[in-house]
């Protein structure tokens, strides 16, 4: 038996108990839902929603109010951010609803429930207090939210309610008939929403939405047939012409790799919006990073890589067993991408891929498939186990479609077509695998097994034989360049 037939023989017989996983709803709900955020000023008491829900069965309905989850999965602890709550039915009298309190996740809300006997439709308008984000200290990323006179930042994770279900994830991914519209005050503009009547086929997509508020056009672009634009919002004078137009030209060559793979951005130009937080945040028609500085550090490049992937892998299409698959998937992929392009360097990737990353007690005794992980995964900084540990069990799937495939696939196009099925929707476990072996002819589930589904680092001598071997496939770039 080869050292390749061995290894793949060793992984399958680490077999282990397969973590309970979530199932997709069965049946689309016929309720319809129009949105409007309206935003006559650039003021943070000025920001309204209102939403207009029909219900043909007339069967009452049940929302959750808005509250603060700035990423999948949910994790903030900051109560309800409406004020001046109103619902009136269709004949514009005034509706009296039940509410209750409800945790989802970590974060706790309040549930309100419209009754079967309300003429519908029925609108609700309500105000967004932005106050309790603003003031919110226990989650580092709610600093990105913000409004000022001169430009914003407004994610739909913050704006809207949604229809209340069962389960997270049902909330983000039970199929849906969602319509978005902005309605600006003259000395408003925003991008981040494509048009008005913007439809959305569940709530996930719409509470990735972003609103970037007066925006400023900094450099715009082109790569693989995808037009962009690049804007910044509160731009700290940091960032130099030079570096900006570097930036444009590295994302211009990363979409000239990924368009083939995942398909154009958007039918139109594409915003990307610089801001001075870390790190960056993918959307529905957008995504958000920090401003290039100093000499055009290298992991930005892997950032537009991997918030332009997120768009697909993530936003359109994801696992039920979020967060792992979808961050550390998409982390490994934005790494080798640009490693390809040669837009990092090699020796980089090659020490993020290799190197043993869980240390502290936490982390040590969580997989990252456990139910606490999709709900902390933020409170709990439990960044190595999803990000580290998760794109390494990304990069042994790599190598396994690799080999299975004669080195005519890779991760990425098997993601690709996994993503492009699922479009718009979920997939569970079993459906994952099944994809695998079907497309790819590989069996993933020993991995997932072994790896996701048990808590601890991967052994150091798989993951250098592993990245050794995918070297010399090519995953990674000229295998010249270490």
């Amino acid at each position: 038996m080869g050292r390749d037939a061995s290894f793949v023989a060793a992984l399958s017989l680490w077999l282990a108990s397969c973590a309970p996983h979530d199932s997709p709803s069965s049946a689309a709900p016929s309720a319809s839902l129009s949105y409007t955020v309206r935003i006559p000023a650039m003021h943070e008491d000025s920001v309204s929603v209102a939403l207009v829900a029909d219900n043909p069965g007339k069967s009452g309905m049940r929302f959750l109010l808005p509250f603060v989850y700035s990423d999948n999965p949910v994790d903030s602890l900051a109560g309800p951010l409406v004020r001046g709550l109103v619902i009136t039915d269709s004949t514009g009298a005034e509706i009296t609803v039940d509410t209750s309190g409800r945790m989802v996740g970590p974060s706790r809300t309040q549930e309100l429930t419209i009754p079967s006997g309300a003429a519908f439709p029925v609108t609700i308008s309500y105000r967004v207090d932005l106050d309790v984000i603003f003031s919110d200290s226990v989650n580092g990323p709610l600093s990105l939210v913000f409004l000022n006179g001169q430009s914003g930042f407004l994610p739909g994770s913050h704006l809207f309610m949604v229809p209340a279900e069962p389960s997270l994830a049902d909330i983000w991914r039970t199929p849906r008939t969602i319509t978005l519209s902005l309605d600006l005050g003259k000395t408003v503009s925003a991008v981040g929403v494509p048009g008005n009547n913007q439809i959305y086929r569940n709530a996930y997509e719409l509470l990735f939405v972003q609103i970037a508020l007066g925006p400023e056009l900094l450099a715009q672009g082109s790569g693989g047939g995808q037009s962009f634009a690049m804007y910044g919002l509160d731009n700290d004078g940091q960032s130099s012409a030079g570096r900006l137009a570097q930036a444009r030209e590295s994302f211009s060559v990363i979409l000239d790799n990924l368009v083939p793979v995942w398909g154009l951005l958007a039918h139109d130009t594409y915003p990307v919006v610089y801001h001075r937080t870390a790190g960056g945040r993918e959307g529905a028609h957008s995504f958000i990073l920090k401003y290039p500085h100093q000499d055009h550090d290298s992991t930005l490049s892997m950032v537009l890589a991997h918030e332009a992937i997120h768009h697909v892998l993530g936003v359109r299409a994801g696992d039920w067993d979020d967060p792992w698959w979808k961050e550390g998937t998409t982390y490994y992929l934005g790494f080798t991408v640009t490693s390809r392009l040669g837009l990092i360097p090699k020796t980089k990737v090659r020490e993020l891929f290799t190197r043993q990353q869980i240390f502290n007690e936490t982390e040590k005794a969580l997989a990252p498939s456990d139910a606490y992980v999709r709900c902390h995964l933020y409170t709990g900084r439990l960044y190595n186990v999803v990000y580290h540990k998760g794109s390494q069990i990304a990069m042994l799937m790599d190598y396994l479609v690799r080999r299975a495939t004669g080195n005519s696939v890779s991760l990425d196009k098997a993601t690709a077509s996994l993503c492009a099925r699922y479009d718009g929707s979920a997939f569970t476990r079993n459906q994952f695998i099944k994809h695998f072996r079907t497309y790819n002819g590989c069996d993933i589930s020993p991995i997932l097994k072994r790896f996701a589904d048990r808590p601890g680092n991967i052994p150091d001598a798989i993951l250098t034989d592993v990245f050794s071997k995918l070297d010399t496939l090519g995953a990674f770039g000229d295998i010249h360049q270490l």
